[in-house]
This record gives structure tokens, sequence and C-alpha cells, in this order.
């Protein structure tokens, strides 16, 4: 499998449905399957990052979330599984984040940064806000060797591998 990298910058789409947001999910099950992956959080995703968040009892109109999401911890094991965690520090500033409040054991990473991290990988998978479901999203081009899109990635895995790569 390809080195892949996956961006995730819309934070808590389906967490309220699901006891996991499945664009964490998505790239440990494709570790689990042997991939080579990474993560970077950017935009409002970098409040994953916060080592002390506690969302028990939380209520939103009149529901409360039965089984809270604990983002943090969910990177933590994926660090601990050997992928590694970056956040776009410039993502965490512009949101009044405090640098020391975030997990030590991410990578914080510059924006001016990224084009380099972005070349350490054959494919770069951002993982954003679309209308369709949350694991929709587009591969980006970034270097040679990448594709240029990938409308759907739920039919794009095939046999442990994304598919649709010229390279």
């Amino acid at each position: 499998m390809k080195k892949i990298l996956c961006i995730v910058e819309t934070p808590y789409r389906g967490t309220l449905e699901e006891q996991d947001d499945a664009t964490l999910w998505f790239p440990h099950a494709l570790k689990n399957a042997g991939g080579d992956m990474g993560v970077l959080l950017r935009g409002n995703a970098v409040n994953y990052a916060v080592a002390a968040q506690d969302p028990s009892g939380v209520v939103i109109w009149k529901l409360s979330i039965e089984r809270p999401v604990y983002p943090q911890k969910d990177l933590l094991e994926m660090k601990q599984a050997g992928i590694p965690v970056r956040v776009v520090r410039d993502d965490v500033e512009t949101r009044g984040i405090s640098l020391n409040s975030l997990v030590q054991d991410f990578e914080v990473v510059s924006g001016s940064d990224l084009p380099s991290l972005f070349s350490q990988y054959d494919q770069v998978l951002a993982l954003v806000e679309t209308d369709g479901p949350p694991c929709v999203g587009e591969v980006v081009g970034l270097h040679q060797g990448c594709p240029l899109l990938i409308n759907n990635i739920a039919k794009s895995v095939r046999n442990g591998h994304i598919s649709g790569c010229g390279a």
C-alpha cells in the first residue's frame, strides 16, 4: 500500500449518532489493514488534539450523548499503533488554543512546512466537509505521482488499497 496522509479538517461529524468519528476511524482501519498512514489535523479539527476534553454530560436540545467521543484518546491510540499525528500550529493559534493544552505526543507543524510534509507521502487524502457522508473526500495531487481526484473514498478502497492512482 502506498504511503497516505489523511488530512482531517472538519471535526465531530456524525459523532452524535456514532461512538467514533469516521474521519478518525478510516485512517486507523487502513493502518490495521497494513497501510502506511499519517494524520494531519487542521482547521477546526485541531481541537481534537486538546488533551483535557470531557464531553460527558453534553446535551443537544433534549438529547444527551450516551457514548461521547474522546478524539484525543482515539488519536493517541493511532499514535501508539504507529500512525504519526500532526497538528497545524497556525490553526491552533488562530483558534486561541494554547499549544501547552495539546496532547504532547503529537507533532506540531507550521503551515509553511506542509508542502514538505505532503512530499513525504504518495497520496494526500483530504477528509473534509462535503454534501455526502463524512467518509467522502478527495485526494489532492500536490506532487508528482498523486492522483488528481478520487470522488468517493468508500468506493475507491479495493483489496486493502486506494484504487485510482495513476502512478
